[in-house]
């Protein structure tokens, strides 16, 4: 029978299992600029350092990114914006930001999807366009991020002064305590802070879907004073407000500044880098990917629901607080960054509802809380990131048996005590707001090169062929939403301190403190790029493969052991009726006469020829199976793979029948070759287990069992009927040299994922038809080559294990030494999911024919159903 050993490991030899752990030697010797550093330090689970693990799931990540969206920017910076700009303004300003984030976000999460290693973006800027790049922005992005904990610790203390009135307790004890908690969090691991961003974020989506309902019933009139609002502030104090306006003394109307519409545009566009500061966290997501779990199916998910929230927390947001806040209210530019200052609270003040700002007082510092958190994950994991590429001292990689990167977060962690900065008076008090402001126009810088990478990224895959439908996740409207992004941003970062320039207003604090994060990264750049003489990273020198082939296996082991979960009563009964109208679609026409109807989906066929270098990125390395139509060819042929057995190993016979007859030549007529044969009078119903292996010569294993041209009695007494036999998985090739040149090696089997040779061999199986090979996988990758005659081949992914083999335990689970020849053919009764199976989107049949290759991905599901006489030869990785 097929093989019955499952997937099974290769033993090692013990030189072999020596070699394969690396010293510390070995990674301290790592190149400065070697992208594939990443993969073999921060993903190897033999480094002696220790490697982060992917332990935050799907609903964490999916947090994460709404929590990068919802915090103090909108609950009280809104503010800000509203007063400079008026109500109309700050809406189509932050749409358009609104937009601009998305595209920066699509762009990041088909690289991260691909490539989900630790570091990512800042590796991904490595990998496709420099590696000083990716070395500027690390420690710019780690910078800014660090430098942004004190300041959410800061403001978390004076969130908590709101109730303390009388100031009897000094912000230090405050910021002392939020220290510990927030270093606290990180320190117990990855999976502990996606849990309490959980919860954090949860608290703030509830917070923000209540503040527009209250806000909605309030300008309808609903609130304690029955006012009914509507659009009244959009007609006065007006919907755009000019820059630089002063309230008038008397009536407090808005008065001076910039008049006219140049003035209405100014304080329009002023908005824009307002708006960035307050959707900044959302490329968190690009940190967390490289501890994420499944991040092929999950970080899509969060993604994808980016611009929803983006269009439901601001856009709505923003659009009721013009409704119920007039952009005049004084109190809207107070400095505070209590709920004092939220135009929430204001509107909800204003309406007499009394006990609403005490609760979003309370979200605010669970939101500066929250942004403490993710500030210092984010700033601590892209510092080990950058130790891991040898950017960063050696001893930042160095990681805890749970995964903690616990040096990067111990060194990270130093900028919490800046937060005691905030309690001096005068000169201690304003360094501290320089060096927040000098922080917070790198994360525009970020977007940039994140949107930079990703054209990049996108060009490289048009040149190596790589089809962008064959990845995990592709963004829309690409390339030209990443070049609108890249313009705007760019825009945006010239003119961020445009206000400086204007007659009476400047301030050298101001236009350094605005503009000195740019030279400061071109200096980090360029100083990093000379000294070790880095180039630009040309298209044909990209890197798609490295870290890849583990998130692939990662993906297919989480979907099969999702498919293993133990299931309640409830459940397995859900399983049972929803596969009702399966069962009755396949039972009542067999009932009626008609043939049994395998799987539905037909493999995916590929006639135009196959480069080896789309072989590896569509279908070797995502693991996809596929079959390629007449690849092979007797003869030279464009796009084809000369394969002179074609014609050379069958023949007709004198009655038009196909032989086998070119495999008896004096290279290999004699070779003993194993043979598998079916107990007497058993014939091809012979299960598992009624099955002989003898030895014999090819050519007369030929001629009795493939040719029927000898009888043939396998225990020297009169069979009633005559037994099956085929010739068992061996390699043949190597036993026979004018065989071998007829069918040579194919590219594909020799290109190894990075275009080096792999090891390989060679099996060669033949049989007569009506040859049934039971369901079973193989332990290798497969390239099947069919040479003579057709088959039938059903193709199950690995994680549709428990559907195939839904009544097994013990240690052969779910291998194919349980395979019964009767498993798709003759369903036993015992396998009511087995028509679940059969029916998913990843269960597929197809046929093979004279010249046809068939990609069958390691681990994967398959028998083979032989319709003639047949020869193949099969390639395995090893």
């Amino acid at each position: 029978m097929a093989s019955t050993d499952g997937i099974a490991s290769t033993p090692l030899s013990p030189d072999m299992e020596k070699s394969s752990i690396p010293s510390s030697d070995s990674y301290a010797k790592a190149a400065y600029n070697d992208p594939s550093a990443i993969e073999r330090l921060g993903m190897d689970e033999h480094s002696p350092d220790g490697h982060v693990q992917r332990n935050l799931k799907q609903r964490h990540l999916s947090m994460i990114a709404l929590g990068g969206t919802i915090g103090t920017g909108l609950f009280v910076g809104l503010g800000g914006s509203l007063a400079n700009a008026g109500p109309v303004s700050t809406l189509i300003a932050y749409m358009i930001m609104g937009v601009v984030v998305y595209s920066m976000m699509v762009a990041l999460g088909e690289v991260s999807t691909l490539l989900a290693v630790p570091g990512g973006f800042t590796h991904h800027a490595t990998r496709f366009l420099d590696p000083s790049l990716g070395f500027a922005l690390g420690w710019t992005y780690w910078y800014s991020y660090g430098i942004t904990i004190p300041t959410e610790i800061s403001a978390s203390a004076i969130v908590i002064q709101y109730w303390d009135t009388t100031q009897s307790i000094n912000p230090a004890a405050w910021i002392s305590i939020l220290l510990v908690l927030v270093i606290g969090v990180n320190a117990l691991g990855v999976k502990y802070y996606g849990e309490t961003e959980f919860w954090f974020c949860l608290i703030k989506v509830v917070a923000i879907i209540v503040l527009i309902i209250t806000s909605l019933v309030i300008d309808l009139g609903g609130g304690p004073r029955g006012d009914r609002i509507g659009f009244r502030y959009w007609k006065d104090p007006g919907p755009m407000a000019q820059l630089f306006w002063q309230p008038d003394p008397v009536t407090g109307r808005p008065t001076g500044g910039i008049s006219g519409a140049f003035g209405r545009f100014l304080a329009f566009w002023n908005v824009f880098v307002q708006s960035a500061f307050s959707f900044a966290g959302t490329e968190i997501i690009g940190v967390a990917v490289g501890e994420a779990e499944n991040p092929r199916k999950n970080v899509p998910k969060a993604i994808k629901r980016v611009f929803w929230r983006i269009l439901l927390f601001y856009v709505l947001a923003i659009f009721m607080v013009g409704l119920v806040v007039p952009y005049t209210d004084p109190r809207l530019l107070n400095g505070s960054s209590d709920a004092s200052a939220s135009p929430f609270v204001l509107a909800i003040s204003n309406s007499g509802i009394r006990v609403l700002p005490h609760i979003v007082n309370a979200v605010l510092l669970v939101t500066t809380w929250s942004a403490a958190n993710s500030d210092l994950y984010a700033s601590s994991r892209t510092i080990y990131a950058l130790a891991l590429e040898n950017k960063a001292p050696a001893f930042l990689r160095k990681c805890t048996k749970n995964g903690l990167p616990v040096w990067a977060l111990v060194v990270t962690s130093l900028f919490g005590p800046l937060a005691y900065m905030s309690c001096g008076a005068g000169g201690a008090e304003q360094a501290f707001e320089y060096l927040y402001d000098i922080s917070a126009i790198s994360i525009i810088i970020a977007w940039i090169i994140i949107l930079c990478t990703y054209a990049r990224f996108y060009h490289g895959l048009k040149f190596h062929g790589i089809a962008r439908n064959t990845l995990p996740y592709t963004a829309p409207f690409q390339p030209y939403l990443t070049y609108f992004g890249i313009i705007f941003l760019s825009l945006v970062l010239l003119f961020a301190g445009f206000t400086v320039f204007l007659n009476g207003q400047w301030s050298t604090s101001s236009f350094v403190t605005t503009y000195i994060c740019i030279p400061m990264f071109v200096v980090l750049w360029l100083g990093w790029k000379f000294y070790h003489k880095t180039q630009f990273v040309s298209l044909s020198q990209m890197d798609f493969d490295t870290g890849r082939r583990q998130i692939d296996e990662n993906e297919e082991a989480e979907k099969i052991k999702e498919s293993q979960i133990t299931r309640s009563t409830l459940e397995r009964f859900w399983d049972w009726l929803i596969t009702i109208p399966s069962h009755l679609a396949t039972t009542i026409p067999l009932a009626l006469g008609a043939s049994r109807i395998m799987s539905v989906r037909r493999l995916l066929s590929i006639s135009d020829g196959l480069p080896t270098s789309r072989f590896v990125h569509e279908f070797f390395l995502p693991k996809r199976p596929a079959r390629f139509e007449a690849l092979l060819s007797p003869t030279p042929s464009t796009d084809k793979v000369v394969w002179p057995a074609l014609h050379k190993w069958s023949s007709l016979d004198a009655n038009g029948r196909e032989t086998l007859d070119g495999l008896k030549r004096p290279d290999s007529a004699q070779i003993i070759v194993p043979v598998e044969i079916s107990r007497p009078n058993l014939g091809y119903n012979a299960a598992p287990g009624h099955w002989d292996r003898i030895e014999m010569p090819l050519a007369l294993f030929v001629d009795a069992f493939v040719q029927g041209k000898i009888p043939w009695n396998n225990d020297g007494q009169a069979a009633q009927r005559q037994p099956v036999g085929y010739l068992a998985q061996f390699d043949l090739l190597s036993k026979a040299p004018s065989l071998a040149a007829e069918a040579p090696a194919l590219p594909h089997t020799t290109a190894g994922p990075k275009g080096t040779n792999e090891q390989w061999r060679s099996n060669t199986w033949i049989g007569p038809p009506a040859t049934y090979t039971p369901l079973h996988r193989d332990p290798y990758e497969n390239i099947f080559a069919q040479v003579v005659g057709r088959k039938r081949i059903h193709l199950f992914a690995p994680h549709l294990a428990p559907y195939l083999y839904i009544n097994q335990t013990g240690p052969q689970r779910n291998t194919s030494a349980i395979a019964s020849e009767h498993d798709l053919l003759h369903p036993a009764h015992d396998r009511p999911l087995l028509s679940t199976a059969l029916a998913s989107e990843d269960a597929f049949v197809t046929e093979l024919g004279p010249g046809d290759v068939l990609y069958i991905p390691k681990g994967w599901y398959h028998c083979v159903q032989s319709l003639s006489i047949s020869a193949s030869v099969n390639f395995w990785y090893l």
